[in-house]
């Protein structure tokens, strides 16, 4: 909580704001955590609850794509952030707790959040909001208890589209942050 204070103080969240944020934050936090036999196979996962979770997300049109041990977890800008900011909608909680649900499936992971744009901006400007958002979704599963040994965060800016950024649905695709994960070995 203290965190939380110092964050509300920096941008100016003050007296009954501060309460207000602090309330919110506790609400929206999910301290639920799935046991399960299978967590004692040599990954940690639970594939049936891992495979519940993965057709609630997509349901929600969040994309997971497994690579080999790797996995990636696509959520759309729009889902996520109030226009061109870096300040996560109170909507996306809902989305983000499923996903911290999802992580928590994996005992040992490593994990990095991505953030991208598009190029409707300067490059600088890019770079830093898809760094900022990045961040933010960071901090905030990080909160939620991930089991982790490295959670990283970075912003790509508009180097690596999907899409083309000449058309509205190509710049919309582009604007993303990804949730890239790999079980570790035990």
């Amino acid at each position: 909580m203290a965190k939380l204070s110092s964050i509300c103080q920096m941008i100016g969240l003050k007296g009954g704001f501060l309460l207000l944020a602090m309330v919110l934050l506790v609400a929206c936090q999910s301290n639920s955590r799935y046991t399960s036999k299978a967590e004692l196979d040599r990954y940690g996962v639970s594939p049936a609850k891992a495979r519940e979770l993965e057709r609630h997300l997509a349901k929600r049109h969040i994309k997971i794509i497994r690579v080999g041990e790797d996995y990636l977890i696509s959520l759309p800008n729009s889902r996520l952030f109030y226009g061109p900011s870096p300040r996560i909608q109170w909507e996306a909680y809902r989305d983000l707790n499923l996903i911290a649900e999802y992580l928590h499936q994996f005992s040992k992971i490593t994990v990095m959040v991505v953030g991208h744009t598009d190029d409707a901006q300067t490059e600088d400007r890019n770079l830093a909001l898809s760094r900022a958002r990045a961040q933010n979704i960071a901090d905030y599963l990080w909160s939620q208890n991930i089991d982790t040994r490295v959670l990283k965060a970075k912003g790509q800016g508009s180097q690596n589209p999907i899409a083309t950024n000449v058309v509205a649905q190509g710049r919309a695709d582009n604007q993303r942050v990804e949730i890239i994960f790999r079980k570790l070995m035990v």
